[in-house]
């Protein structure tokens, strides 16, 4: 009888230092807990993070149909050919929103393994956009731009899309209804609820793996004027080349957090839909799944800038122009015309 366990994330839950234990220790999960990692790419190539987001493609403006699992025939066949027991760990697939798309893997799937679990951490709805958002920052791709926007606050402007993905009944509900509840497992990542406080131990704990040992490494999140000015280069289009220069002189103290009324406000947009989830899926005792302690927040919104903050910001976007050399000029007016080549 041979097990899958798919780990789909979601984002911001410690899921890059869980990826690393599991690809660190895949030889030793391989020989003494029977147990492999699936570590390649869409083209049979090792993936030393081992994040296998490649196999979910993400589109640009079909929101519902928003990713895609790539060739999940031969997703399925590759995970076979492992032996013993299966572990897959991808936060992209939280981004999937479309049942047909689910069903499809599932059928793949189904052909080469007897059990099928899922398996997905979940946090409190305002901590999660508050860092997801800020993540994003750092880089300007698909679907974040599409589900966000480029604002530079903590919370971006609510909009409907934002539901396909915070709404974790509907969502996490979808995959209910194709693998079964019972195959289903949600875990709040939350230190005081977490095994041993972390998501590796809780990961390991669930799975029954033993005698592992992993540092854990944190996504690092940006302070308040990196992230402000990089959603407004977001916003613009620029280019990576020039975003790098600029990042290099910006400060990354501080950090933005919306005000306690506005994370609030955002919760509550979904707290009776997390607690049709609990009802479903009895994940802990709690009526709404998540505590609703808001200390970590101000009274006032901490993203707005200052007289100071803003000159502050100005005088380091201009010291990255002044430092450039002319060769540094030089250089990136060459690989703008090869882009355009």
């Amino acid at each position: 009888m041979k097990k899958i366990y798919i780990h789909t994330g979601q984002h911001k839950t410690g899921t890059t230092s869980l990826q690393q234990m599991l690809f660190d220790n895949r030889l030793k999960l391989n020989e003494e807990e029977n147990i492999s990692f699936f570590t390649t790419d869409t083209k049979n190539r090792v993936i030393k993070n081992g994040n296998t987001c490649c196999w979910i493609k993400i589109n640009k403006r079909n929101v519902e149909n928003d990713a895609s699992i790539v060739s999940p025939e031969v997703l399925a066949q590759n995970l076979a050919k492992l032996p013993n027991d299966v572990i897959m760990s991808a936060e992209c697939f939280s981004w999937i929103f479309d049942k047909q798309e689910l069903l499809r893997f599932k059928e793949e799937l189904s052909k080469f393994f007897d059990e099928i679990i899922i398996i997905v951490y979940i946090r409190r709805q305002d901590k999660q956009i508050v860092s997801l958002y800020q993540q994003r920052s750092k880089k300007r791709r698909p679907p974040s731009n599409f589900f966000y926007g480029n604002e530079p606050t903590a919370i971006p402007m609510y909009n409907k899309n934002l539901d396909y993905y915070f709404d974790y009944n509907k969502r996490i509900s979808n995959w209910g209804d194709v693998f079964g509840d019972d195959n289903i497992i949600i875990r709040v990542f939350d230190k005081k609820t977490l095994y041993k406080g972390d998501i590796v131990s809780d990961f390991c704990n669930l799975l029954n793996i033993k005698n592992i040992t992993s540092s854990m490494k944190k996504n690092v999140s940006n302070g308040f004027e990196k992230t402000k000015v990089s959603h407004l280069m977001s916003s613009l289009g620029m280019r990576n080349d020039l975003r790098k220069i600029i990042n290099q002189n910006l400060d990354n103290n501080g950090k933005l957090m919306p005000s306690k009324e506005e994370a609030k406000n955002f919760y509550l947009r979904y707290k009776e839909s997390n607690k049709k989830l609990n009802e479903r899926f009895k994940i802990n005792k709690l009526e709404y799944i998540f505590d609703e302690d808001f200390s970590m927040y101000s009274d006032t919104s901490m993203d707005v800038w200052t007289e100071e903050s803003a000159n502050q910001a100005i005088i380091h976007i201009l010291q990255s122009i002044n430092d450039l050399q002319a060769i540094d000029y030089f250089k990136l007016g060459i690989k703008s015309l090869m882009k355009k080549v």
